[in-house]
């Protein structure tokens, strides 16, 4: 078997009901899905310690991958592609293509084409994180807009529950002021360790390092108004 340190992983599955084939739309000509593509590639990693993939049940977005010659694309089955499936799945479906080739990986980064805003100094700030403190997977996160804590989750007979906990008192008629801060988790990058095993139980694991990011770093393509935000970011 041969081991290496990396297996960045782009995916890009077909059937997005936000936006109709956000992946492939184009900005100055060019498929949103290259950006991360290209910017992948150019990830600064020792020689030969690393691959690239891009995991997609589209024949579209493998048409458009084809001249890429430094990743290779794998066939994703439909029935792990659809809005329900879980990110496991395509994670594990990855690491059993590439155990085929006896090939195994000690990390994975994940890289969505949808939130195509980053940074080499942010990448290379989480892989530091990520090795320093021996954790299981890692998180880019940006500070929630609203606070959790008064958020509720209606149960049977119009009942409500709170959907969040923390040790203030009352806390859900608390000034915002004085609940802990929060952030909600972004699909910029994500790192999980692998260890070289072929099939994960979990994505996340126990030990979760978050990575604050900036406002242009969180930003995700899910709507229309999303898409012109990053042409006029990409035009400016």
């Amino acid at each position: 078997m041969i081991k290496k340190d990396y297996l960045i992983i782009i995916p890009a599955r077909a059937g997005s009901t936000g936006l109709k084939n956000k992946n492939l739309r184009k900005v100055n000509g060019i498929p949103l899905i290259n950006y991360t593509i290209n910017f992948a590639t150019k990830i600064r990693f020792k020689k030969n310690e690393s691959d690239i993939c891009v995991t997609t049940n589209s024949l579209k977005v493998i048409k458009n991958c084809v001249k890429f010659k430094d990743i290779e694309v794998i066939k994703r089955p439909n029935k792990i592609s659809t809005n329900t499936s879980r990110d496991l799945e395509f994670v594990n479906h990855s690491l059993q293509h590439y155990a085929k080739k006896n090939l195994l990986f000690k990390n994975i980064l994940i890289l969505r084409p949808t939130n195509p805003v980053r940074t080499q100094a942010m990448i290379n700030t989480a892989l530091n994180l990520f090795k320093k403190k021996n954790a299981d997977s890692l998180k880019t996160l940006y500070p929630t807009k609203k606070t959790p804590y008064k958020t509720w989750t209606l149960e049977k007979e119009s009942t409500i529950r709170n959907a969040a906990n923390c040790n203030i008192h009352d806390f859900h008629n608390a000034p915002r002021q004085i609940l802990p801060k929060t952030y909600h988790q972004t699909a910029t990058l994500d790192i999980l360790k692998v260890n070289y095993k072929i099939k994960l139980k979990s994505y996340s694991g126990k030990k979760i390092l978050g990575l604050v990011i900036s406002k242009k770093e969180s930003m995700d393509i899910d709507t229309l108004d999303d898409f012109n935000n990053f042409k006029k970011l990409v035009n400016k």
